[in-house]
């Protein structure tokens, strides 16, 4: 058990050691929240071990099925760790579909397979009530925007209900100020600057100026 933990963890070291200023804003937040999702992994882990000696698929265990996929999870090559994943993932034993299935779709954005990564994404976002549900619905909404569909991507990240001074929020009002301003949507666009200008105040001064003066351009450009 504490293995595979120590492997989850080590695939999202492996994150945290990539991301770079032109990361995408939710990687920026998965390594942030790195021992979240590495807790909610483990959850997964610890259901599966409470079925104990029951058969997987010809005779195989949990504990053979949790070896397999921390050997997937260290494959240091993006590629070839999301084909491993896509193969392992359908066969999991279901109390670890969960947390096999969030490693697929962190493969699949940074394989930037981004229709791989929706389909990922949207398994995990099933119910609202769950622990990964926020992150699972921004997942989705940048597999959309990364295909363009805009309006979609906006619509998922405007059904959310979040705290209005979270992390979360401030990532979901600047996809929704970015993906607003490429359907030309500026007042949408606006209005998600002025929330990030409110959000970011007490977090980054330096971000929230940057959020001021970006609503500022968007209205000198509409008007």
């Amino acid at each position: 058990m504490a293995e595979d933990l120590s492997n989850n963890q080590t695939l999202l070291d492996k994150m945290s050691s990539e991301v770079t200023p032109a990361t995408s804003p939710l990687l920026l937040f998965l390594t942030r929240n790195a021992r979240m999702i590495v807790a909610v992994i483990a959850v997964c882990f610890v259901a599966a071990a409470g079925y104990g000696v029951y058969a997987w698929q010809a005779g195989k265990t949990v504990a053979e099925a949790q070896e397999k996929l921390a050997r997937i999870l260290i494959v240091r090559d993006d590629a070839d760790r999301l084909a491993k994943l896509k193969s392992f993932v359908p066969t999991s034993p279901e109390a670890m579909r969960k947390g096999a299935t969030l490693a697929l779709a962190q493969a699949a954005m940074q394989a930037k397979d981004f229709p791989e990564a929706l389909q990922a994404w949207e398994f995990i976002a099933k119910d609202p009530k769950d622990p990964l549900y926020a992150v699972a619905t921004i997942g989705k909404a940048e597999a959309l925007g990364a295909q363009e569909k805009y309006a979609e991507a906006i619509a998922a990240l405007e059904s959310m209900t979040l705290p209005a001074d979270s992390e979360a929020t401030n990532l979901v009002n600047s996809l929704i100020a970015d993906f607003a301003e490429k359907t030309g949507d500026i007042s949408k666009a606006v209005a998600a600057c002025e929330k990030l200008v409110t959000g970011m105040a007490g977090r980054s001064p330096e971000e929230a100026e940057f959020w001021r003066q970006k609503a500022a351009s968007l209205r000198a450009a509409k008007s």
